[in-house]
């Protein structure tokens, strides 16, 4: 008697496991899209927490302003009045803000009338999350 799987088996078994992958492969999606949502509303956060930080420490202005899927952190310059840029970020592909906004912090730590508020981060499915900067300059995610 001779032992070994014949080819229909094989064949069937290699069946059923690619339909248990395809079916935890739809699965895993909507999660790897919440997780970049997420991650890039924590990545705001920690940058909005290091503009005020550093708005305190360096007695001047500090603004974040976000597009459509990228950020940008400048300064004030007190010399020239103007806004030096200090760094460019991206956030995750795929992940966009619904629309543009302004977060600026005055050099006593709180938020400058009229840059504070909500940003809301997208995915392309609908994922969301949301950046809150109070009056009294508490930033958290919703």
């Amino acid at each position: 008697m001779k032992k070994g799987f014949t080819l229909i088996e094989l064949i069937l078994v290699i069946s059923v496991i690619s339909a248990i992958l395809c079916f935890s492969i739809e699965q895993i999606r909507p999660l790897k899209e919440s997780l970049a949502v997420r991650t890039s509303a924590q990545q705001l956060l920690g940058d909005l927490n290091l503009i005020k930080q550093r708005s305190v420490q360096r007695g001047t202005v500090y603004e974040l302003n976000c597009a459509k899927s990228s950020y940008t952190i400048s300064y004030l310059d007190n010399n020239t009045g103007g806004y030096i840029k200090e760094r460019f970020e991206t956030l995750n592909s795929g992940v966009f803000v619904e629309k543009p906004f302004n977060f600026r912090f005055s050099s006593s730590g709180f938020p400058c009338p009229g840059y504070l508020g909500t940003a809301q981060i997208k995915s392309s499915t609908g994922k969301t999350s949301k950046v809150v900067v109070s009056s009294v300059g508490r930033i958290r995610i919703e």
